[in-house]
C-alpha cells in the first residue's frame, strides 16, 4: 500500500508539469498569434497607405507629363505657368533646359493628399513616394553618313513610382513602371520647307494657261503657298530682313533641270495671283539717241505684268503674238503667296521667276499707250509688226535707225530671274527709287547698298544661304538657331526617313487596330503619341491633335486622306509615307504635315492643307475652273527655331503601367 501511494505523487506532478507546460505552450503561441494578427492588419493599412500614396501620385504624374506636353507658347516656362497642385513635381522633373531630366536621379515628391490618406494613422505612420525617370538607351545614334544629324536627346526611358508606407513598424513597398519615350514630334529637317520637292516629276509645273479677264477663263487652279508672315512690297525694313526670312518656311526644289515658274494673274483676282510682282508704271523721257525725242508728247514706259493668253490676242494689241503659246503659261504651283496675301520665302534650288516686262510708247496729250511687240530681227525689218499699221512700224525702226539691237532693248518681252530675286521688291530702302529701279530690273540695285546678310541657318556647298540670289549646289548644310547641326548633305538625295519609326509608341498591323486605339469614349480619334501602321491607311474619319500635344502617324504604305484633320491651336500633326504615296481626296482644312519622300504627294482637287508638303514629287488634277488649293506654312513645324524645336519635345507613354509588391 505504501509503495502504491509512493507511486501515485510522482504520476501526479507529472501530470500538472504536462498541464502548465501545455497551458504555457497554448498562451504563447495565441500571443504570437495575435501579435501576428495585429502585424498582418498593419501591414494591410501599410499596403493600402502605399497603394493610396502610388495612385495620388500616379494621378500627378499623369497630370504632369500632359503638362508638360502642351507645346503651346502660352503654357511655358512650364514650372511658372504649371498648376499649383502640379508646381512641385514639374519643377522636379524639368531640368534647367525646360526639357526633361534624365539624369537617373530619384526624385521625392510631396503632395498633400498624403495627408489625407494618414489621417487615421498621423502618430504611427509614414508615407514617402519617389519618382525615377531612368534613361535606357539613345533612340538614335550619328552614323556620320551624310543626311539628317539625329537628336540624341531622344531617348527610351523607364519611368518608375515608389511608394513606402509604415503602419506600428510594419512596412509595405508598392512599385509601378512604364516604358516611356522621349520623342520630338517635327518633321527632321523637312520641317523648315513649306514645300519640299526631290524632283519635277511627270507633271509640267508651268502649265497654267491663266487669264486677265476673267476667272471663268482658267481652266485649272493653281496651289498657293502660304510659307508664313505675309508681308506686301517695300514694306520690310532691311535690317529686320534676316530675322523675317529665317522664320518663313522655305521651299526646296530639287532637279539639276530648272524650275521655270510663270507669275500668272489668277483670272484677274488677286486670291489667286502670284505675288511679288510689281505692276507700277514707270514713264521716262526719250533720249536724244532716238528720232522720237523731238517729239515733246512722246515718252517711253515700262510696266511689269504677269504672263497670260490674251497676250497673244487683240486684247493687248498682239504683243506677244510672234511667241510661242508656252511661252505664256503660268505656274501650278505659286510659291510666295498670293497678290492679296504675298508671303515671301526662301527658295532652294535652282528655280527661276518668269514675268512680262510691257514696254513701249505713251502719248501724254492723249494718255494713249502703244506697246512694242515682241518679234525678231527678221520681222523687225518688214511692215508687217503685230497689233500696227504700216506706218507705224516704219516710225518705230526709223526711231532706232533700223538698228534692231536698240529696238530689242525697248520692246516687249520676257524677263527671267532667279525667284529669290523677287525678295529684294520686298524691302523698304531709305529711298524710294531704289524700290523703283529694282522692281523692274533686280541687277539695278546700286552698289553702293548692302544687302543683309545670309541666313545662318543653312549654306550651300558651304557659302550661306542667300535671300536674294539663287542657292543651288550638291552640299546643303541646315543648323538650328542655336548652332545644332540638323543636316549635311544633298537635299535631293534624301528619302530614306525610315529610322523615325524608332520613336513609335504604338505599332499596328491595320488602320482598323490604329482607329480602335486612338478612340476616346466621346468616339473622338485623338493624335496624341507616335503611331506606326504597317500596310495603308485612308483616313475617312476626322482627327483631332488636342490640349496643345499633336503626334505623328508614320505608315508603311499609301496614305489616303478623305476627312479633317483638325489642330486647333496648330499643333505638329506629321503624316509619313514611308513607301507610299499621300493622296489628298478632301476639301476639307488638313493640318497636317504630309510627306511621302519615295513617291508622290497628290491632290486630287480643292485643298485646304496647312502644315508642309515634302514628296519626291508633287501631282495635281486639273480643275474645270478656279477652285482654293492652298498650303499654308505652319510655323510650329519649324525645326530650326530652337525654341519651336523645345516646344516640340514630348514624354509619350501609355497610361496603363505594371504595379508589383515587395
Amino acid at each position: 500500500m505504501k509503495a502504491r501511494t509512493g507511486m501515485i505523487l510522482p504520476v501526479v506532478l507529472l501530470l500538472i508539469c504536462i498541464l502548465l507546460l501545455l497551458a504555457g505552450t497554448r498562451h504563447f503561441f495565441s500571443q504570437h498569434q495575435l501579435t501576428q494578427a495585429s502585424h498582418g492588419a498593419d501591414y494591410e493599412k501599410a499596403f493600402h497607405l502605399a497603394t493610396g500614396g502610388l495612385e495620388s501620385v500616379d494621378t500627378l504624374l499623369m497630370k504632369a507629363v500632359d503638362f508638360i506636353n502642351d507645346g503651346r507658347p502660352e503654357s511655358f516656362p512650364k514650372v511658372d505657368k504649371a498648376p499649383a497642385e502640379l508646381k512641385p513635381i514639374i519643377k522636379e522633373i524639368l531640368g534647367p533646359d525646360g526639357l526633361i531630366d534624365l539624369d537617373n536621379k530619384k526624385i521625392p515628391i510631396e503632395s498633400d493628399l498624403f495627408k489625407y490618406l494618414q489621417k487615421d494613422f498621423e502618430d504611427y505612420s509614414s508615407l514617402k513616394v519617389e519618382l525615377e525617370l531612368r534613361k535606357l538607351e539613345n533612340l538614335f545614334s550619328f552614323s556620320g553618313a551624310p543626311g539628317p544629324i539625329p537628336d540624341e536627346r531622344e531617348a527610351k526611358v523607364m519611368v518608375l513610382l515608389h511608394a513606402e508606407a509604415s503602419v506600428n513598424g510594419a512596412f509595405a513597398r508598392v512599385y509601378r513602371y512604364r516604358e516611356a519615350k522621349l520623342v520630338n514630334i517635327l518633321p527632321p529637317v523637312l520641317g523648315k520647307f513649306a514645300l519640299f520637292l526631290r524632283e519635277q516629276g511627270s507633271v509640267n509645273v508651268n502649265a497654267l494657261a491663266d487669264s486677265i479677264i476673267g476667272k471663268n477663263q482658267v481652266n485649272d487652279s493653281p496651289l498657293m503657298v502660304h510659307s508664313g508672315t505675309g508681308c506686301s512690297l517695300a514694306s520690310l525694313p532691311p535690317d529686320e530682313s534676316v530675322s523675317f526670312f529665317d522664320r518663313q518656311g522655305w521651299v526646296f526644289l530639287g532637279s539639276e533641270a530648272p524650275w521655270k515658274l510663270g507669275a500668272g494673274p489668277g483670272g484677274g483676282d488677286d486670291e489667286y495671283a502670284s505675288a511679288m510682282v510689281s505692276n507700277d508704271l514707270r514713264v521716262f523721257s526719250i533720249p536724244d539717241t532716238d528720232a522720237l525725242s523731238s517729239r515733246a508728247d512722246i515718252s517711253y514706259y515700262s510696266q511689269p505684268e504677269y504672263l497670260f493668253k490674251e497676250l497673244r490676242e487683240a486684247f493687248y494689241r498682239q504683243v506677244m503674238q510672234e511667241s510661242a503659246s508656252d511661252d505664256l503659261l503660268s505656274a501650278r504651283i505659286r510659291i510666295a503667296g498670293s497678290a492679296s496675301r504675298p508671303a515671301p520665302t526662301v527658295v532652294l534650288g535652282k528655280a527661276i521667276n518668269r514675268w512680262l516686262l510691257l514696254q513701249g510708247l505713251k502719248n501724254e496729250r492723249t494718255g494713249l499707250y502703244a506697246p512694242l511687240p515682241n518679234i525678231g530681227e527678221p520681222q523687225f525689218l518688214t511692215d508687217h509688226w503685230p497689233g500696227m499699221t504700216a506706218a507705224a512700224a516704219r516710225r518705230v525702226r526709223d526711231n532706232f535707225g533700223g538698228d534692231f539691237r536698240r529696238y530689242r532693248e525697248r520692246m516687249t518681252s520676257i524677263v527671267e530671274e532667279s525667284c529669290n530675286a523677287a525678295n529684294l521688291r520686298a524691302l523698304a530702302f531709305h529711298d524710294p527709287r531704289i524700290s523703283w529701279q529694282i522692281a523692274l530690273n533686280p541687277d539695278n540695285l546700286p552698289a553702293a547698298i548692302d544687302l543683309p546678310a545670309g541666313s545662318a541657318r543653312a549654306s550651300v556647298d558651304d557659302r550661306p544661304v542667300s535671300f536674294f540670289e539663287m542657292n543651288h549646289g550638291s552640299l546643303y548644310c541646315l543648323a538650328g538657331s542655336d548652332g545644332r547641326q540638323l543636316f549635311a548633305g544633298n537635299l535631293s538625295g534624301f528619302e530614306d526617313i525610315g529610322y523615325l519609326k524608332a520613336r513609335a509608341g504604338y505599332k499596328f498591323d491595320s488602320a482598323a487596330d490604329f482607329y480602335k486605339a486612338i478612340q476616346t469614349d466621346k468616339k473622338k480619334f485623338i493624335i496624341k503619341d507616335v503611331y506606326h501602321i504597317m500596310g495603308d491607311l485612308t483616313i475617312d474619319r476626322p482627327l483631332l491633335a488636342e490640349s496643345g500635344c499633336g503626334g505623328m502617324i508614320l505608315v508603311d504604305g499609301n496614305v489616303t486622306i478623305s476627312d479633317a484633320i483638325n489642330a486647333p491651336d496648330l499643333e505638329p500633326v506629321t503624316i509619313v509615307s514611308f513607301g507610299g504615296s499621300v493622296r489628298v481626296s478632301t476639301s476639307q482644312p488638313l493640318t497636317a504635315a504630309l510627306i511621302a519622300l519615295k513617291n508622290s504627294v497628290f491632290i486630287e482637287s480643292a485643298a485646304d492643307i496647312s502644315g508642309m508638303i515634302a514628296a519626291r514629287d508633287l501631282a495635281m488634277n486639273r480643275l474645270a475652273n478656279l477652285q482654293k488649293r492652298s498650303l499654308s506654312f505652319n510655323q510650329n513645324l519649324d525645326v530650326t527655331d530652337a525654341e519651336t524645336c523645345e516646344r516640340a519635345f514630348r514624354l509619350f507613354m501609355k497610361p496603363q503601367g505594371v504595379t508589383f509588391v515587395r
